[in-house]
């Protein structure tokens, strides 16, 4: 059986480089998966917390981390372009 390495995010990047999670029609949508993102996030790390050999190479806790700066923006935003 090989180590798995442990999965991060860097959580200090620019808006440019964050993953797009998903694409909504309107901002209402947006948030309203924005919000169920940031409270489902906890659940999550409790979960990963409790039960360390389910999450051995960390990817819930790293997703979860993710998930809890959640945002939602428009994709002409001029934070998105690469500088």
């Amino acid at each position: 059986m090989g180590a798995y390495h442990r999965s991060f995010n860097d959580l200090s990047a620019p808006l440019n480089k964050w993953d797009i999670w998903a694409r909504f029609e309107s901002q209402t949508s947006c948030e309203k998966e924005k919000q169920h993102l940031r409270n489902e996030a906890p659940v999550r790390l409790k979960f990963a917390r409790e039960h360390p050999d389910q999450d051995a190479n960390g990817n819930i806790v790293a997703v979860s981390e993710a998930w809890q700066r959640a945002d939602c923006i428009a994709s002409d935003d001029p934070r998105l372009k690469s500088k």
